[in-house]
């Protein structure tokens, strides 16, 4: 169906918009805006400013009648914003959601001088209110999706629903931002999101107008880190570095038809988020999530587990070392169990006092130390503080207690170090590695000091950096690993973690710094994880963390030396130190017993495919849709999969087309699918027909796949066979799976078949585009065994008797069967086929 466009003017007159100007729309945005029976008006609002200056405001709205709720979506500062900044995201949110996409005063179409936000910036909550009362829009269900200036609207207009009269909101609590911007932090969100309120789901690029000094990533830093089940701060620059490009949003830019100038006169491109398929379906997800019961905190700021009287005895402990003053003011007083910080007393199992020497420090570190040498359990003990405050003077006095052993005997050591999120082999003279798996391990034994002095002569290939702060700064996080037999202790020493104000670094310097806090952050909220029990612990967000994924592990024992200085000029990097410390004692790694029996994965993988199948039940006395959690689109009939009953049947469309159009005609109507289906049905067979969209094709957003037929191309990362394979089990298909493939979708199921040969019990091919012979689909020389296989072919030119042969040669087949003529004989000996195979299959 048709999308219809109209313009309400202030004089409430109607233009429909002409047909060329839509399919000019539709070629920058193809699939974005075919929202089937749904119905997108364009929306004017008159809006006056603090200094009595009058805009014409002018938007999108989508509106979908069976959904109370809402989406607004804003756009960033720039001559190339407009309300189709978010436009990816609006055919995937308009299946649930009623969406709203205003162009801001002085951008787009709206009036005013360009990008003069200044103008209007000073009410533009008001604004916003306006516009979501104007539409009528229910308190409490509208969520967010905002870019550079529009989070900033958005945050003001939370500001302004909490200064209205009546104190009702239209927010729903949802914030999705990207490259979030604010003058000044606005309050209300932090206690939106500490009352348990508000989520928010936020990317971050860094560039010249979006830095990580701003004032917005600094407070969704601080809440991400109080609240990681509430609060997901994404950096796009950390996930690239690790080729998870599948995780970050980007953002893009197409340029305009001419007959386009209304969408945005003021400049010929238009600028867009551009998500993968996983990032719509997690922000999908996000804005469809419910709040969970807030749990009461503790503010680990302020005390610690031994104040609380929830400290617990177990293997993770954490020590305070104090520095010898720098000068003689100093604001930090202290004992041998509490730190002073006005105005905070903090109670720790020992503090070490800049006369504590050695026999103090083995004290603490032996017994790490000795359950490692005895074979009791792993170890690691690290050091965390600014830099200068002794973290590597530490390190080095402990590497000192482990060096009588390794005079006593052989041992096995690692050296590697941390820079810019990369891994390198310090005993290899600083080459790169994959991760610290791949380092080279020596072997150390002998005379005492061999330990020490070979890690004195690796450790010179630290990066080193002077700044205001240290005249020689670690840039780099080193990983020291001591294998005792079949147990190992490790040694880290972190780069110190100092504000970029205070060192003054830039350039390169800058990177190393910025590098060093994210991975530090990460740390923090890896730790936060843990101690609130979170369902998701983002130990793989860093290099670092994936290295100390062993010290939350039960069979590990652990000892954190935070190290900080008295002196007054640090008082704020003591400070955070002492937070990161304090929190650290409610981390528990006591061993618990186990009050129930544990439910068997595979019975709980069999019950998770059963609810989710209950969810996507098709219609059975009709064609319906449903749209899988990585955003593929499926026309469908027939009952869920409860049981191990039904066999379900999937039909693949060539590439250029979808389930529904060859060109300009229909392949599969809905009524020939309802009659194979009831043909189905008249032979006694419990089955289930999924036709699903590829991405870019149809009804499903996103790029369009490799469209070369070979069999690399199809298992790809992100390719056709990972897509099929998330279809089959967003409807909790394992097993029993008929699959038909006309030319590429042939290739696809070719590919799918060889891939998981398990999982497929009937294949039928018509003209498949594929390319056998190829090394991968060799190395399968039996995914043919134990299955129902039948090749249709018609003449064409690009499908011929040679080619028939060869593929029936592929598919271990005697010969190739005759040919079909192109009428309507051939969809009814295709139909036959699908009905016959799924019969045997139900026998």
């Amino acid at each position: 169906q048709c999308l219809t466009f109209s313009f309400t003017m202030l004089s409430s007159n109607l233009a429909p918009l002409s047909r060329d100007v839509l399919a000019d729309l539709q070629s920058c945005f193809p699939s974005e805006f075919d929202f089937g029976s749904l119905t997108a008006k364009s929306f004017t609002h008159q809006h006056t400013s603090m200094n009595s200056k009058t805009f014409k405001v002018q938007g999108i709205t989508i509106q979908n009648p069976l959904s109370c709720l809402w989406v607004l979506c804003l756009h960033g500062h720039g001559n190339c914003c407009t309300s189709l900044s978010w436009a990816k995201f609006f055919k995937s949110l308009s299946a649930t959601h009623n969406i709203i996409a205003l162009d801001a005063p002085c951008f787009g179409r709206s009036s005013g001088p360009t990008g003069q936000a200044n103008l209007w910036r000073g009410n533009d909550g008001d604004l916003v209110l306006d516009i979501l009362q104007m539409l009528n829009v229910p308190p409490n269900s509208c969520a967010v999706l905002g870019q550079c200036m529009g989070s900033a609207m958005a945050m003001r207009a939370v500001e302004s629903a909490k200064r209205g009269a009546n104190n009702t909101s239209p927010f729903s609590g949802h914030f999705v931002f990207h490259n979030a911007t604010a003058g000044n932090w606005v309050e209300e969100m932090t206690e939106l999101v500490d009352g348990g309120r508000a989520k928010i789901l936020a990317w971050h690029e860094v560039d010249p107008d979006h830095l990580k000094e701003a004032v917005a990533y600094k407070n969704l830093s601080k809440l991400a880190d109080k609240h990681p089940d509430r609060v997901t701060l994404i950096d796009n620059d950390v996930f690239r570095a690790n080729n998870r490009t599948d995780v970050i949003l980007e953002t893009n830019s197409v340029r305009l038809p001419k007959t386009l100038d209304y969408v945005n006169p003021r400049s010929a491109y238009i600028s867009y988020k551009d998500p993968t398929n996983s990032v719509i379906a997690r922000v999908v997800r996000f804005v469809n999530s419910k709040f969970a019961t807030p749990k009461p905190t503790i503010d680990y700021s302020r005390k610690t587990a031994l104040e609380d009287h929830n400290y617990k005895p177990g293997r993770f402990n954490v020590f305070v070392r104090v520095r010898p003053p720098r000068t003689q003011n100093a604001s930090l007083t202290y004992s041998d169990t509490t730190v002073t910080l006005p105005p905070s007393l903090l109670k720790f199992a020992r503090v070490f006092s800049p006369n504590d020497g050695l026999p103090a420090l083995a004290s603490s570190a032996d017994a790490v130390i000795n359950a490692v040498k005895e074979g009791r359990s792993n170890g690691v003990i690290f050091a965390y503080g600014k830099t200068g405050s002794g973290k590597s003077y530490t390190i080095n006095e402990i590497l000192d207690l482990c060096e009588p052993a390794c005079a006593a005997k052989h041992v096995n050591v690692k050296f590697v170090q941390i820079y810019k999120g990369y891994c390198f082999d310090l005993f290899s003279r600083n080459s790169k590695i994959k991760g610290t798996e791949g380092a080279v391990e020596v072997e150390c034994a002998g005379t005492d000091g061999m330990l020490k002095d070979l890690v004195e002569r690796a450790g010179k290939f630290r990066h080193e950096r002077e700044t205001l702060m240290n005249e020689a700064s670690s840039r780099s996080h080193s990983l020291l690993y001591i294998k005792y037999g079949e147990k190992t202790l490790c040694l880290v020493d972190l780069a110190g973690s100092e504000r970029v104000k205070r060192s003054n670094v830039e350039g390169e310097g800058l990177k190393e710094a910025t590098t060093i806090n994210t991975s530090l952050l990460t740390l923090i909220r890896v730790i936060n994880s843990t101690i609130t029990s979170s369902k998701h612990i983002p130990i793989r967000d860093s290099a670092l963390t994936r290295s100390l994924h062993g010290i939350f592990t039960k069979d590990c024992c652990v000892s954190l030396y935070v190290t900080v200085s008295p002196d007054d000029e640090d008082r704020d990097e003591t400070a955070a130190s002492l937070r990161f410390a304090s929190s650290c004692t409610y981390v528990d790694k006591r061993e618990r017993k186990k009050k129930r029996k544990e439910v068997a994965m595979e019975t709980y993988v069999i019950e998770n495919l059963k609810e989710r199948a209950r969810e996507q039940r098709f219609k059975e006395d009709g064609m319906g849709r449903k749209v899988t959690e990585g955003g593929t689109s499926c026309r469908g009939i027939g009952p869920p999969r409860l049981e191990n009953d039904i066999v379900d049947v999937l039909m693949l469309h060539y590439y250029g087309g979808s389930c529904r159009k060859f060109g300009s005609e229909a392949v599969w109507t809905d009524e020939e699918i309802l009659r194979c289906y009831q043909r189905l049905v008249g032979r006694g067979v419990n089955a289930r027909i999924i036709l699903p969209d590829f991405p870019g094709h149809g009804e499903t957003s996103g790029r369009a796949q490799p469209s070369r037929p070979e069999f690399s191309s199809f298992v790809s990362e992100g390719g056709p066979v990972e897509t099929l394979k998330e279809v089959l089990f967003h409807f909790g298909v394992t097993n029993r799976v008929v699959i038909f493939g006309f030319d590429w979708g042939g290739g696809v199921a070719m590919a799918y078949a060889q891939k998981y040969p398990e999982r497929v019990k009937g294949l039928i091919v018509q003209n498949p585009s594929y390319r056998e012979g190829t090394e991968e689909g060799r190395r399968r020389k039996n995914w043919i065994k134990g299955k129902k296989v039948e090749l249709v072919w018609t003449e064409s030119q690009w499908f011929n008797k040679k080619k028939a042969a060869s593929i029936a040669k592929f598919l271990k087949m005697k010969a190739a069967p005759k040919c079909l003529q192109q009428d309507k004989s051939e969809e009814i000996f295709i139909e036959g086929k699908i009905v016959e195979m799924a019969s045997l299959l139900e026998a």
